[in-house]
């Protein structure tokens, strides 16, 4: 996905929700947020979307920072938002949240 796609569906949604705080945005965009313990190793989990009954949902990794609790579901938001059709298939996993080479 190219990154001038991405920078417009981020204006897109700024627009939208006028929300600059990602738990209120994710509400808004009726996305569930669950927080859950998947540990604290380097190559632990931190955090997945999947898409079920029509429902969308993030799951983040809660013995994580709060901060960077938030940069996940920021990334999460953004699966959620640019892979809608792929969601309907699996789910994505995030196990570096930089990961250059990972979808």
């Amino acid at each position: 996905m190219s990154s001038k796609c991405i920078r417009d569906t981020v204006n897109k949604v700024k627009a939208k929700y006028q929300e600059s705080d990602p738990y209120r945005l994710a509400a808004a965009m009726h996305i569930i947020v669950k927080k859950l313990p998947l540990g604290t190793d380097p190559n632990c989990c931190k955090g997945f979307c999947m898409r079920e009954c029509r429902k969308t949902c993030i799951v983040i990794n809660s013995d994580l920072p709060e901060i960077i609790q938030q940069i996940i579901l920021i990334h999460e938001i953004g699966h959620a938002l640019l892979h809608q059709k792929t969601l309907q298939i699996k789910c994505f996993h995030d196990f570096e949240l930089f990961d250059g080479v990972s979808q």
